[in-house]
């Protein structure tokens, strides 16, 4: 039998008891961890868990056989369990779908790197009973690494704020396959899937954070906001750009929420805190103790460098992971609030 044949014919019965399961929807709905199986495979992968991802790669596959990158992905998982049967098997689905081919053409290329200046989208959260004639005050929100503005708007609802309207920018870069395995799109403002050498990143910084500027200057001229400054709250990647735009215009800001953010060198952040202090920039620092996606260690070491440079901050390590729990919800709430008078 024909090898391409047989791994198809090797997928298509893998498939079939999944094919006979009912969907469980109820227990999806009380699932605490709602992500993907490969967002949570790769997860495990990066923290050195081959043997946990490769039941999660499975069941992806199962769904999706097309998808090349996790066929490669679960190759390597059963070598490092040493599986090699299973491994050349599911390197060969790999293949037949065509990443042997990319990766081959790839190689007789090189590469150019541009700066390059487009459009790009927001989405916008008016308050409850909007009356654009009265006052309200501009919150911008910074994503997360592969999320879409989207989320962070439907958790900014369950801030209950009055006369605030929120703008959350896309991240700059679409991750492609990412958003074409997922069938959902998937965001990202560090540019990973350029492909660029680890030298460029300190300018993708830049641009990323003259982007989301532009944004903030660009919602004054279109929306119907005050001249009092704005707060921005970034989560995950977007906390490291939270922090990156409070430091670089502070006179744009009159408050940061930094939420289980990232910490990147490259941005010298650190390094700049300063000029929190200097711009009367005062910071709501949260990080989740259980958080498995951003160590605490950072935000610890993120307020150490803030005290050091004299920055009004408010450290609040909460009972969680990575995402806000509803109990610091409110906390920030009142954060903002006070931020806002």
């Amino acid at each position: 039998m024909n090898n391409r044949i047989l791994v198809l014919l090797c997928v298509v019965l893998w498939a079939a008891p999944l094919m006979a399961q009912r969907l469980d929807l109820k227990t999806l709905l009380k699932q605490s961890d709602k992500r993907s199986s490969k967002d949570r495979a790769v997860e495990l992968v990066q923290k050195g868990k081959p043997s946990e991802a490769i039941p999660l790669l499975e069941n992806w596959l199962r769904a999706v056989p097309a998808d090349a990158e996790v066929a490669q992905m679960l190759a390597a998982c059963y070598a490092s369990t040493k599986r090699p049967n299973e491994a050349k098997a599911a390197q060969e689905l790999a293949n037949l779908n065509g990443i042997a081919e990319r990766e081959s053409v790839a190689k007789d290329y090189s590469l150019l790197f541009h700066k390059q200046v487009r459009w790009g989208r927001s989405r916008v959260l008016y308050p409850p009973d909007f009356n654009a004639s009265e006052s309200n005050r501009l919150v911008v929100l910074l994503h997360g690494n592969g999320h879409t503005p989207e989320i962070m708007l439907s958790w900014a609802r369950g801030l209950k704020l009055q006369n605030v309207i929120f703008v959350c920018p896309e991240a700059p870069y679409l991750k492609v396959r990412e958003s074409f395995s997922a069938q959902r799109e998937k965001f990202s403002a560090a540019g990973e899937a350029l492909g660029m050498p680890d030298s460029n990143f300190a300018s993708i910084i830049d641009l990323s954070a003259e982007w989301y500027e532009s944004v903030c200057i660009d919602a004054r001229r279109q929306l119907p906001v005050s001249d009092g400054k704005a707060i921005i709250i970034g989560f995950s990647q977007g906390g490291f750009f939270a922090n990156v735009l409070a430091t670089r215009y502070p006179a744009t800001f009159t408050a940061l929420v930094s939420l289980s953010a990232s910490m990147y060198p490259a941005g010298k952040v650190v390094e700049q805190y300063v000029r929190l202090k200097e711009g009367g920039i005062d910071v709501f620092l949260a990080h989740g103790t259980k958080d498995e996606v951003v160590p605490l260690q950072t935000a610890e070491l993120m307020k150490a460098a803030m005290e050091r440079a004299g920055v009004n901050v408010s450290y609040v390590p909460f009972d969680g992971g990575h995402w806000p729990t509803p109990e610091l919800t409110e906390k920030i709430a009142a954060f903002i609030r006070e931020h806002l008078k």
